[in-house]
């Protein structure tokens, strides 16, 4: 990994820890570069804002989230399970983005990745754009109901649960 993307993954790292102590908007960029051990120089080369580490971090989450979605071809309950895996491991991620009113931030890339999933196998012209926005929709407050409460529920029964409601036939 090249010196940049390290001092980049320092600051996000740095973000992410300050965070769970002061609130988002009450850390500085000397904070962070404290944090990070890095100067503001090296801030400013990489971001020109606080909120740029934080789209960062969100844009290698999602990337990461993609990767493993990538590396084999399958279907959408398959993909489902996935992103319940994936976010569950993040929980305490996004309790921080939530308690900061952050959360938000993570829609275009989740839509990002929804339009991975669906370009892929048997699924690829399913579904109009109005759809996809709300598959997206209903994902992230998914993210955001997974992160907050204790689910009783395994990643495979929640993506049958959700492919349930996708089959709206039987509610005919």
């Amino acid at each position: 990994m090249k010196q940049s993307e390290r001092s980049k993954q320092w600051m996000a790292d740095a973000l992410l820890l300050l965070m769970e102590d002061t609130p988002y908007h009450q850390i500085s960029v000397t904070d962070i570069t404290e944090k990070a051990g890095v100067s503001r120089l090296t801030f400013y080369r990489n971001f020109e804002s606080k909120d740029d580490i934080l789209q960062f971090h969100f844009d290698r989450t999602f990337s990461a989230y993609i990767a493993s979605v990538q590396a084999d071809a399958f279907d959408l309950e398959q993909a489902l399970t996935q992103c319940f895996k994936f976010w569950h491991c993040y929980k305490s991620n996004i309790k921080l983005y939530l308690k900061n009113d952050l959360h938000r931030g993570m829609a275009r890339p989740l839509e990002q990745y929804l339009n991975v999933v669906l370009t892929k196998g048997e699924y690829k012209d399913s579904f109009t754009q109005i759809q996809k926005t709300f598959i997206v929709g209903g994902l992230f407050a998914s993210m955001v109901s997974l992160a907050v409460q204790q689910s009783e529920q395994t990643p495979e029964e929640m993506a049958s649960a959700v492919l349930e409601i996708l089959n709206y036939e039987h509610l005919r």
